[in-house]
């Protein structure tokens, strides 16, 4: 009775290996973290988080007057203009007659996406510097898409998923160029992401 009882769970654990072995395995948690994400941005309040009301009036002001707000003007203002430019881009973009409910959706998704490239860095950094443990890769993927830490911010209005995301896309160009000396694409590479991250 017990080895039958047992069975389900030996059965579970094939699957799982299975499912580490398979070069699927990095898409399936990335889709799987884009759909938790895409729920927890409609279903959770649009402002909540680190500052959500303050990153949302730096938007504003550049969406409204058209101008990057001054250090003091607000409790946010004093963060690099990256995220919030490209923030208002996607408000641009919508309808003229998009519920404030979308338009902050659809602002959130921009942090969903950052999060998922953030993911994408850490598997493949994982997978250069340890080219023989896939399975190291994986875990480094699944910790960094569903640590809490990282699964807020990732819907929340802010700077800090862009900024996170493209340190961690540098950092992988970085081993990129370590790994290849003689490209030359590689450090220029390098330099758009840095520069980009200083910016966000």
């Amino acid at each position: 009775e017990r080895g039958a009882r047992a069975a389900p769970v030996r059965r579970a654990v094939i699957v799982c290996r299975a499912m580490l072995a398979s070069r699927a395995a990095p898409v399936a948690l990335l889709l799987a973290a884009a759909l938790f994400r895409i729920h927890n941005a409609w279903a959770g309040p649009p402002l909540s988080g680190y500052d959500g009301p303050f990153h949302a009036a730096y938007i504003g002001i550049l969406h409204f007057e058209g101008r990057i707000p001054l250090q003091h003007e607000s409790w946010s203002t004093f963060h690099p203009p990256l995220y919030y430019l490209l923030s208002d881009g996607i408000w641009r973009l919508l309808p003229s007659d998009a519920t404030p409910r979308a338009v902050l959706f659809a602002m959130q998704l921009l942090n969903v996406a950052f999060s998922l490239g953030l993911g994408f860095a850490v598997y493949r950094s994982a997978r250069l510097v340890f080219p023989e443990r896939a399975r190291l890769a994986l875990y480094a993927l699944a910790l960094v898409l569903f640590l809490p830490m990282h699964a807020g911010p990732s819907v929340q209005l802010g700077n800090e998923m862009a900024a996170t995301s493209l340190s961690a896309l540098a950092v992988l160009q970085l081993l990129r160029v370590l790994a290849d000396p003689g490209s030359r694409a590689g450090p220029t590479g390098l330099g758009v992401l840095l520069a980009l991250a200083l910016l966000s």
